[in-house]
């Protein structure tokens, strides 16, 4: 226990001592680790928006059963009626292929969070997708030739337009109608709270009903993939940002190291053993790497505040949001914290070795 109290007496007396020694390695790790939680909030902030506008529109999961499937089921938020098929949109001479949603007015009103302008469509209306609407020229009001199936049976009549629909994804907003049907009993749409959970979900409805059921990823592979795909990048991004704070602070004990060779030195002669001098060393760096990491927290909340009131606008041609997303969580944060606390640690043994095996004699001949 002397032993442990002499070693921290001494860690603090390196870490505080020279003002060098000290300052540039916190300022270091601080800004480190403050970056790699504004990193891990913006990037979990585009997830979830990317998720979202994904998944927004689309069924998390489509069942083909005659009977409605259970509500009970923990995760479901909606289920109803939603028929699928192919059609084609004409107007003044201008033909378009169109995916028609076939639903009822539960259906329509889970929709109508999605119009732009106009109205949900009564009977002979429709809605359209954004992109539809701008490349054919339509608008609210507007009077189409539609043809479509209905039950396996084809369908063709003139409906109106009622409003305008925007889903942020142009795959849908390209092709999208919805038409209003009450004895619509096609497939049942169901939308969970959480999309990540249509598979468990799948799961547990197969057990209660007798049906084919689809889940979103693999009716969207695209979909899925661009998730996937925006998840690794995340994953390597903070990598980095991890292994350039321990390559930080590795350098900052090294340098100390070799800046204490005197002390170092004085240690070994008092009769100091080689891995007690590099657990010493080692202290330090754990002293440092705490300070450093609450200093980065402070700024790095700090920034997550201004860049969540200021709103970073972005262009919109370029990404799916208007401005720049943040989504702070404490598990992340913790998970973060630790993680770079054992990665500094870890990093500060290398130089913390190398003052172990420094020779007093060598560096005291000169002395």
């Amino acid at each position: 226990m002397r032993k442990l109290l002499l070693a921290g007496k001494l860690a603090k007396s390196f870490a505080f001592k020279e003002k060098k020694h000290f300052v540039i390695p916190v300022i270091a790790i601080g800004i480190g680790f403050a970056g790699l939680i504004v990193i891990l909030s913006v990037i979990h902030g585009f997830d979830a928006l990317l998720l979202d506008s994904l998944t927004g529109f689309f069924p998390h999961l489509l069942v083909d059963s005659t009977s409605k499937p259970v509500d009970d089921i923990d995760g479901i938020s909606r289920i109803f009626h939603l028929e699928l098929s192919e059609g084609v949109i004409s107007m003044g001479g201008k033909f378009k292929g169109v995916i028609v949603y076939t639903t009822d007015a539960e259906g329509l009103g889970f929709f109508s969070r999605f119009v732009l302008s106009g109205e949900s469509p009564e009977d002979g209306e429709i809605l359209i997708g954004s992109a539809l609407s701008e490349s054919l020229g339509l608008k609210p009001g507007d009077a189409v030739q539609m043809t479509w199936s209905v039950i396996n049976r084809p369908f063709s009549r003139r409906v109106i337009v009622s409003g305008i629909l925007k889903t942020g994804v142009y795959q849908f907003d390209s092709n999208i109608c919805i038409a209003n049907d009450n004895s619509s009993n096609g497939l049942w749409a169901i939308y969970l709270n959480d999309p990540r959970q249509a598979n468990r979900v799948k799961e547990e409805l197969g057990k209660k009903i007798a049906g084919n059921i689809y889940t979103w990823t693999e009716l969207n592979e695209s979909f899925a993939k661009a998730v996937k795909v925006d998840e690794f990048f995340a994953l390597v991004i903070t990598l980095f940002v991890v292994l350039l704070s321990g390559f930080g602070i590795m350098n900052a004990i090294l340098y100390s190291v070799l800046t204490r060779r005197h002390e170092i030195g004085i240690l070994s002669s008092l009769g100091l053993s080689p891995g007690y001098i590099a657990f010493v060393f080692w202290m330090q760096a754990v002293i440092v790497s705490i300070v450093g990491l609450l200093l980065g927290s402070i700024i790095g909340g700090v920034s997550l505040l201004i860049i969540s009131g200021v709103k970073v606008p972005l262009p919109e041609e370029v990404f799916y949001a208007t401005y720049l997303p943040v989504k702070f969580s404490w598990s992340d944060f913790l998970l973060a914290l630790i993680f770079e606390f054992v990665l500094i640690t870890i990093f500060s043994l290398i130089p913390a070795r190398h003052a172990g095996k420094v020779d007093p004699m060598e560096v005291l001949r000169y002395e």
